[in-house]
């Protein structure tokens, strides 16, 4: 038996979390590194742990924010990973302390990425 046609259509797609991951995984320097991830870290590493092991998750916790402005300079230039969060770049910048030119944003649907502008190191 299959499912009513508009069912199909209104069903959550799940792709965020595997574009997201693919970014992470295909950016230099990050195969090893430290990562803040914007609520339940359980459900990133879902994604990471089989082809990244060695990738940190640091959590911060849905509803909270870090000033991510002093985080040190790495190798990664990945400072934080969303996945459910529909913020934009003002909110973005606000919430975590980040200057105009500090920071760049790979969008996606229902979520992004935050990499850190250039130089990294």
């Amino acid at each position: 038996m299959s499912q009513p046609i508009a069912d199909y259509y209104a069903k959550e797609m799940k792709e965020e979390w595997r574009d997201t991951a693919a970014l992470v995984f295909d950016t230099a320097g990050c195969q090893a590194a430290s990562i803040h991830v914007y609520g339940d870290a359980t459900y990133y590493r879902f994604f990471t742990e089989a082809i990244r092991p060695r990738l940190r998750l640091l959590e911060i916790p849905e509803g909270e924010f870090k000033d991510l402005s002093r985080e040190p300079a790495t190798s990664c230039p990945i400072l934080l990973w969303v996945v459910g969060a529909s913020w934009n770049a003002d909110k973005i910048r606000a919430e975590l302390g980040l200057s105009d030119n500090s920071f760049g944003v790979a969008d996606f649907y229902e979520a992004f990425v935050v990499f850190r502008n250039p130089p990294y190191t």
